[in-house]
């Protein structure tokens, strides 16, 4: 197996595991934000935490794209 496949493998396994880790951070996230909601109801905080909130979905959003361009390798 030549180095560049073995780099396209590396690089897919990390991939995948941060897929995984951003798409619980993205559920704890949600969770929080219902928690939130549900015990305080400040607009102030709520505002914090969906600013982290679309942070985490722009970071799945650079997994999506980044994922498509080594799949077309």
């Amino acid at each position: 197996m030549d180095s560049r496949r073995k780099l396209t493998i590396k690089l897919e396994s990390d991939i995948l595991t941060m897929a995984g880790r951003l798409a619980q951070s993205a559920e704890e996230i949600d969770a929080f934000v219902l928690k939130i909601q549900d015990e305080i109801g400040s607009e102030d905080v709520l505002h914090q935490v969906r600013a982290y909130q679309q942070s985490a979905n722009a970071a799945i959003d650079i997994y999506v794209k980044t994922k498509e361009e080594l799949d077309a390798l």
